[in-house]
């Protein structure tokens, strides 16, 4: 269970979170507590992407932990997935 998560859109900063099933391995997106999300966001994962607590994703920011550029299908993960986690410094 997350507290106070806060997700802020508009209609031209719409934010978006993805977890694409892959064969057998399946996304997963986690956010901690007093994060903030801003207009724009956009959160793609095949494998597993963990924002810890007291986070603020800026407007427009991307994160994805796998390159979705494979030249053949471009709506598939390559084989190159890996967990992200931001850690503040």
């Amino acid at each position: 269970m997350v507290d106070n998560a806060h997700v802020i859109t508009s209609t031209d900063g719409k934010v978006a979170f993805s977890a694409w099933r892959l064969g057998e391995q399946q996304g997963h997106i986690n956010i901690g507590h007093n994060c903030l999300v801003c207009p724009g966001v956009r959160l793609d994962s095949a494998n597993e992407i963990l924002i810890v607590d007291n986070i603020m994703l800026a407007a427009g920011v991307y994160i994805t932990d796998a390159d979705w550029h494979d030249i053949y299908d471009g709506t598939r993960s390559t084989d190159t997935t890996r967990p992200v986690t931001y850690l503040p410094m």
